[in-house]
């Protein structure tokens, strides 16, 4: 599902972190039909890999979706 979003037309592709991260349902940030509970996922403790960093990078890349100096001038690799 990664792939086939950063695959899309579409100017903008965000992946959840849980997704990344290939977590289950327990993890999901929104219940949808409901009032409560929304919203309140975060993070263990434990910090993403490197393994998984270069996982990011790799398909980010592989799709041309690093430039990203329309939306934050200052975190372009080029602009450093």
């Amino acid at each position: 599902m990664i792939r086939t979003a950063f695959a899309s037309k579409a100017m903008l592709t965000i992946i959840p972190l849980q997704d990344w991260l290939g977590l289950d349902e327990e993890s999901r940030m929104n219940y949808p039909s409901t009032t409560n509970g929304n919203w309140q996922w975060k993070i263990k403790r434990r910090t993403p890999s490197a393994k998984l960093a270069r996982r990011i990078k790799r398909i980010t890349k592989a799709f041309s979706r690093q430039n990203y100096a329309h939306f934050a001038p200052e975190l372009n690799d080029s602009a450093n």
